[in-house]
């Protein structure tokens, strides 16, 4: 997904031949983002030149976000039984355990995604569940560091892609 960048014929005349420029774009969604629903609209423009005197014209943007919820059970016959305090990590593709800050007031344990966040191991509830958000499309990994006492952890990491489909 991507947009132009048109800088005024004023500008460019004015710059020396092979002048290159590196445009970088983010786009950060605080507590009031929509999380898997139909994005968040974004209005971008990109001031330039000297002191920021030219401007290009604004292009609207949508930012998606998503969450994972996660349960951590057993099996009693044909009965789920909840775990408390199993403990887990979110490896990003690079095989980091993916920072987060915790949400205060969720009805389950919510974490969101935070590069400068204190969280990297979550521990499941009561119910046996934790949710996470802010996360974007890609591949991750589910790693348990730490099975409840009596339970073993998980042979292999379990694995999540996000993908979504965009109505462009």
């Amino acid at each position: 997904h991507t947009f132009d960048v048109e800088f005024k014929n004023d500008f460019i005349a004015g710059l020396a031949k092979g002048t290159q420029f590196t445009v970088y774009y983010s786009a950060t969604l605080n507590e009031n983002a929509n999380i898997v629903t139909d994005g968040n609209d974004n209005t971008v423009y990109l001031s330039y030149g000297e002191d920021s005197t030219w401007e290009t014209a604004e292009h609207k943007t949508t930012t998606y976000t998503w969450k994972m919820d996660v349960l951590k059970y057993t099996m009693d016959g044909e009965n789920k039984v909840s775990l408390a305090g199993a403990k887990f990590q979110l490896l990003g593709a690079d095989g980091n355990a993916i920072k987060f800050s915790e949400v205060a007031d969720a009805a389950v344990p919510t974490y969101k995604v935070d590069k400068d966040g204190a969280v990297e191991t979550i521990t499941t509830d009561a119910n046996g569940k934790f949710e996470l958000v802010g996360l974007d499309e890609g591949a991750y990994k589910l790693h348990e560091t730490e099975a409840p006492a009596g339970y073993n952890k998980l042979a292999a990491d379990l694995d999540v892609v996000i993908t979504s489909t965009y109505n462009e």
